[in-house]
């Protein structure tokens, strides 16, 4: 696993007390600068014909809709970068991380980081580019089902933010484009998600600025899809749905009430309810 500057950390209960805002001011004592560029990035190039893989027992991926409509969501969220490594890895101390962005024909569709950890997730998340008005969900799920390998993890975490339902049908031109996939007909998206669901818990973060969240659920599952109310609840989120992978969701609440305010607390805790006591407490 990667690591190093201000991204490791031990699991003592000095460890377990801190705050949110002092990840950044220790990292910025390592001489760590953690700013996501955005726009300042020319991109990731579409992965065709590349395979991602991870050693990791406990992968996690992180979908993120980074088209114009999702607003300065996508911003905040990569923002939020160090505290959801540090508070994940407490949850899940092998976990590895690959961030993707969706986006749509005309820039940037599919830009997929490879797995990594610690200090080396920054490198990846600054080269993600946000561009378009509009997503295509089902690449990037096709992309995983296909063309992502966990051999040591039995289920992996992948978690999706966006704003607009997925399409029914995957284009064959978008997958060989994209993915490098040459003769593939044209396939359902629930088929894929199905697949998928093979390999990963599949949950929704909604972000409820357009009707599109009856398909998810559809789909996920009701109990497997949240609507947002604030983008800086949504990194919480993520790290609350760590927990519940790993049966650890009592310490999750413990370490919540640290670090946000009371309201707070209780707008994590209700969106996250149904996943909490479908899976139970540990």
């Amino acid at each position: 696993m990667g690591g190093g500057g201000g991204w490791d950390y031990d699991y003592s209960e000095n460890a377990l007390q801190k705050a949110s805002h002092e990840y950044k001011a220790e990292a910025a004592k390592e001489g760590v600068v953690r700013t996501y560029k955005g726009k300042e990035s020319k991109g990731l190039p579409a992965p065709v014909g590349k395979e991602i893989s991870t050693d990791s027992p406990t992968p996690l991926v992180v979908a993120v809709d980074v088209s114009g409509s999702m607003s300065h969501w996508p911003s905040v969220i990569f923002e939020k970068l160090p505290v959801l490594y540090s508070e994940a890895k407490l949850h899940l101390p092998d976990v590895e991380i690959s961030f993707c962005a969706i986006g749509e024909p005309s820039c940037h569709m599919l830009q997929v980081c490879d797995f990594r950890a610690g200090k080396d997730l920054e490198e990846g998340i600054n080269a993600i580019h946000p561009c378009g008005q509009d997503e295509y969900f089902e690449v990037t799920l096709d992309y995983y089902a296909n063309h992502c390998s966990m051999p040591k993890a039995k289920k992996g975490l992948f978690v999706v933010c966006g704003n607009e339902p997925f399409r029914p049908e995957i284009e064959p031109a978008h997958l060989e484009r994209y993915c490098g996939d040459k003769g593939r007909q044209k396939t359902r998206t629930v088929d894929v998600i199905k697949e998928l669901q093979k390999k990963f818990d599949l949950y929704m973060l909604y972000v409820p600025t357009i009707d599109g969240i009856d398909a998810w659920e559809g789909s996920f599952g009701k109990q497997m899809v949240f609507k947002m109310e604030d983008p800086r609840r949504i990194i919480d989120c993520i790290i609350g749905l760590c927990a519940i992978y790993a049966d650890d969701y009592a310490a999750f609440e413990k370490r919540l009430a640290i670090r946000q305010t009371p309201e707070q607390v209780k707008q994590v805790l209700g969106t996250l309810h149904t996943a909490s006591a479908k899976k139970g407490k540990k």
